[in-house]
Parts: structure tokens; C-alpha cells; sequence
């Protein structure tokens, strides 16, 4: 049975066909009516019409019209409504209870509709038993697709490191992107210090210089520090450089390093372990003293001091003249003066 609607109003208030076809026989019944009539009206139609002449159906087949709402299959004791498919009935409600102890969420979340949609539909037209069991089922099936086809990230799983998912979390393959960085000149008539340290074989060593706004060297320094960490010889390397500056009457008002803990450390005033916390004291009173700065740049931007703390000499040695310098270290500078980059290899998440 269906209903054809849309048609002329006829004078009898008719303006829709019930059409009504017996499979077996292939007869057709065309019984008019008014597509507001009540289910009482068409029922009552139906007896007339149908059962008088042809007995009560074995089956009827017909498109769910919505004038035919009967009790939902989950039951078979509300009526077949939104509400009660897909949020009060009782497959429903079970779906979302174990939904939700299992990521979280309340039930303004939809993970789960689409199975619940599924289930109720074979229900209603395979004549296939729908529970919260085999919907549950449908939604793990689901998810473990998503796994297999590596769409998860362990972002997902904020906040729920326990959940049995965050086993088909595939680590993202990472990517290598060059970036240009260089040496960034002070403006006219200021002056730039950079220091950097090397710790090899327990042996630590320091070196930087100080250079003009046109990238010329004003003097360069190395020293050989003794048994000291990384972070301890980036800090000895930074106040030796101060202390010669302050001995030679000079005021940098830019200082760079390529340790981000020193900075962080001499920036936030906090206290460290002896003796690193001896030689921040001197630091942060030596920067106020020249009321200069102090920034993180990249290695690749203070390749000259490390090459400089990198030539493993012995003792302390100071450079007045460019042409003293090593000569690694002087192709440093000359490219630093020209602005010429260097390339950096960041990784980033695919």
C-alpha cells in the first residue's frame, strides 16, 4: 500500500489516492481520501474496502508512512519516535550508558547514532533483533576501523591514557622542514655579544665575541673551564664575556646565547645550585649594569661563537685582530656580516 498525495481537490474534500494491491491476485484498489485524515478514518477505510472483500492480510507492505506509527522493535512498548530510537529507549539508553563510562561524553555527543540508526533500521526492514549488545558491537567494529586506517592521534586521548584505543595510536611519521636562520646585526652604533660553551671528555670550554652593527669584530675570547656541565659552561662562558666587556669599557646592549635553559634562568631570577647560581648573581648584575638584553637564538645563528668555544685549546686567550681569529671562525663572521643564512632541519608531525 502507499499513498499518491499532491493531487486537485476534488469536491468531496479528496485529494490523495490510497492505493492498495494484492500480491497474489495482482488487483489493485484505488480508494480516494484526504491526506489529514485521522489513522481511526483510514482503518475503518480499510475494513470497508479491503477485509470485506478479501479477508484480514497475511502481511502488509507499505513505506513506513508516518501516519502508521506502531510500537519500536526495541520493546514493543513506546511508540516508534525519535526520543525513543535514539535516546530513551532502552537500547538506546544502554548504548549511551556504556558510551559514555567508556570515553566520557554525555549524550550530546553522537558517537553511537549511526549504529543505533543501523541497528533499528535492519530491525525494521530485514526483520534482523537489535540490541545494545550488537550495537556496541558496531561501534567497536567502527573504531577499530578508524584505527587500522591510522586516523587516530594520541591527541584524541587527552585526559583518557587508559583507554583500550590508544592501541591503534600509530606514531605519525615526522617530516624534516629547512628554515633559514641567521645572524640579525645590531642597530647603528650598538653592540652585539655572543657566547656559546662545548663540553667534551668531561672538559669544558668558552668562547664568543663582540661585534658592531656592521658586523665587524670588536674582540673575541676563549677559555678553558675545567669539569663543568653544559649548563654550568654556558653560564661561565656568558659572564666571562660580560667581565671583558666591563674591563674594556665597552656596553653591549645585546647579548644571544643558544641555551634556552640559561636564558630562561637569568631571565625568570630564579635560584639554581652552586655554583651556576653564583655566576647567574654576576650575570643579571652585569646586564642590568649595561642595561642590555638577553635572547635565545638558534646554533646556526651564533656559529661563530662555537666555533669558537669548539677549538679545544688550552688556557685563555683573547683576539684583538680579526686576522687572529682561526680561520673557521673568521669565515663565520664574514658570512655573518653578509647576512648569508644557514639552514636549520626542524621537525614537524605530519
Amino acid at each position: 500500500m502507499d499513498f499518491v498525495s499532491g493531487l486537485p481537490r476534488m469536491q468531496k474534500g479528496h485529494d490523495a489516492v490510497w492505493v492498495i494491491v494484492d500480491r497474489l491476485t495482482k488487483s489493485a484498489h484505488f480508494l480516494p481520501v484526504n491526506v489529514k485524515d485521522s489513522m481511526d478514518k483510514l482503518a475503518r477505510l480499510y475494513l470497508n474496502e479491503i477485509v470485506r472483500l478479501h479477508g484480514v492480510p497475511m502481511s502488509i507492505v507499505s513505506d513506513r508512512d508516518p501516519r502508521f506509527v506502531s510500537r519500536c522493535g526495541c520493546c514493543y512498548l513506546e511508540e516508534e519516535d525519535l526520543l525513543h530510537v535514539f535516546f530513551k529507549g532502552p537500547v538506546a539508553s544502554e548504548v549511551w550508558r556504556r558510551m559514555s563510562a567508556r570515553f566520557g561524553f554525555r549524550l550530546s555527543n553522537c558517537l553511537g547514532m549511526a549504529s543505533v540508526f543501523k541497528a533499528w533500521n535492519q530491525e525494521r526492514f530485514r526483520d534482523v533483533h537489535w540490541g545494545s549488545d550488537r550495537v556496541i558491537c558496531e561501534v567497536d567494529h567502527f573504531l577499530e576501523g578508524l584505527g587500522k586506517a591510522n586516523l587516530f592521534r594520541r591527541s584524541h586521548f587527552n585526559g583518557d591514557v587508559d583507554c583500550d584505543l590508544l592501541r591503534l595510536v600509530t606514531t605519525p611519521p615526522r617530516r624534516r622542514m629547512p628554515r633559514a636562520v641567521m645572524w640579525e646585526k645590531p642597530l647603528f652604533g650598538l653592540l652585539k655579544l655572543n657566547s656559546d660553551a662545548s663540553v667534551k671528555h668531561g672538559r669544558a670550554t668558552g668562547g664568543g665575541l663582540v661585534r658592531d652593527y656592521q658586523g665587524k669584530m670588536i674582540f673575541a675570547f676563549y677559555k678553558e673551564f675545567g669539569d663543568y656541565n653544559v649548563l654550568e659552561a654556558e653560564g661561565l662562558a656568558l659572564l666571562l664575556g660580560l667581565q671583558l666587556c666591563s674591563q674594556r669599557g665597552l656596553r653591549p646592549s645585546l647579548v644571544e646565547v643558544d641555551s634556552k635553559a640559561l636564558v630562561q634562568l637569568v631571565v625568570s631570577g630564579v635560584l639554581a645550585k652552586w655554583p651556576l647560581c653564583n655566576c647567574l648573581r654576576k650575570i643579571r648584575r652585569l646586564l642590568e649594569g649595561f642595561s642590555a638584553t638577553i635572547a635565545h637564538v638558534f646554533r646556526e645563528a651564533n656559529s661563530a661563537a662555537d666555533r669558537l668555544a669548539d677549538m679545544g685549546a688550552i688556557g685563555v686567550t683573547e683576539y684583538d685582530q680579526f686576522q687572529e681569529l682561526p680561520a673557521i671562525v673568521r669565515a663565520s663572521v664574514v658570512l655573518d656580516s653578509r647576512s648569508v643564512p644557514g639552514v636549520r632541519w626542524i621537525s614537524e608531525g605530519v
